[in-house]
């Protein structure tokens, strides 16, 4: 009795163990599983001014151009976890020195570019993507100056300080990441609108134009040294086009430029958005598709 009790305990024994090995392997292969597939995770990280951020004065700010690049690669099976440090009233000098913005883990009022590196040190080798727009607001300066040639002899003074500094930021940002694709924006020309304003508005519109071309060849040649790639805001939104002629409804025949600039922006808009310069959502989808014009198969499949 006592044997056939001890050969009926070894029986039940054996079918536990065989039921519960199993159950661990399986266990252990999906914790291995998630451990895999947290470490497969990418990211986008968007840098900049308020265009990475997707300011708009409807406060809506989901509608910018990282999101609408995000939500295209993903269309494109291309999946990245966005992270945008984008901070509106950043020029390139407070990108590397602070003072604007917070960002999260930062002490006090931190400094992008060590956001930005803290972040690719913490995702090393998990951020295929870097976008970048920086070095509009570094000529903002040279707003309120009395005269059409004195805003533009400030502009052009200020150039060679931005470029300058933004050489700094995508030699750090390189040596963080030599596998990242960079990818720097230049800008496009709000002022253009004011050609509609008669001579003394397309002598504005004119300088602001000039000023913006100078901006953005340097902005070109540094973004190539980088070297980085280098997305054509300017020739999307066909700023330099003062030729070109369409008809702009409330205003008649006016330049493309200055169409699309009230057709992408909220400058031609009602009060009290009307006046702001940056892009609208489809402005907005406009940038986003420069950027992706420029990507590389490996990230825009």
């Amino acid at each position: 009795m006592l044997r056939s009790l001890l050969v009926l305990l070894i029986a039940l024994l054996a079918v536990t163990l065989t039921c519960v090995i199993p159950v661990f392997g399986a266990a252990s292969a999906a914790a291995n599983a998630g451990i895999s597939q947290s470490a497969a995770k990418q990211y986008y990280l968007a840098l900049g001014d308020s265009l990475a951020a997707g300011d708009q004065p409807n406060r809506n700010a989901t509608q910018g151009y990282a999101n609408q690049l995000d939500t295209e690669l993903r269309s494109h099976g291309r999946v990245l976890s966005l992270d945008d440090l984008g901070c509106a009233g950043e020029t390139t000098w407070t990108f590397i020195h602070g003072g604007v913005c917070w960002y999260p883990g930062e002490p006090g009022m931190g400094d992008q570019l060590r956001a930005a590196l803290d972040f690719l040190q913490a995702h090393s080798g998990h951020v295929p993507l870097i976008t970048i727009d920086i070095g509009g607001n570094d000529l903002n300066a040279c707003d309120g100056l009395s005269s059409v040639s004195a805003a533009g002899a400030c502009g052009e003074s200020l150039i060679p300080r931005m470029s300058h500094n933004l050489t700094a930021i995508l030699k750090t940002l390189r040596t963080a990441d030599p596998s990242a694709v960079i990818t720097g924006l230049n800008y496009y020309v709000p002022e253009v609108v004011y050609w509609i304003d008669g001579a003394a508005g397309r002598s504005y519109a004119t300088t602001q134009l000039s000023v913006t071309k100078s901006m953005n060849a340097a902005l070109a040649a540094d973004y190539k040294a980088a070297p980085a790639r280098y997305a054509d805001v300017f020739s999307k939104f066909k700023s330099g086009d003062l030729t070109d002629k369409t008809t702009l409804p409330g205003y008649g025949s006016v330049p493309v430029a200055v169409a699309l600039v009230c057709q992408w922006t909220w400058m031609c808009a009602a009060p009290p958005e009307g006046g702001d310069d940056h892009a609208n959502k489809e402005g907005y989808g406009a940038i986003a598709a420069a950027i992706y014009a420029v990507l590389p198969a490996s990230i825009a499949k």
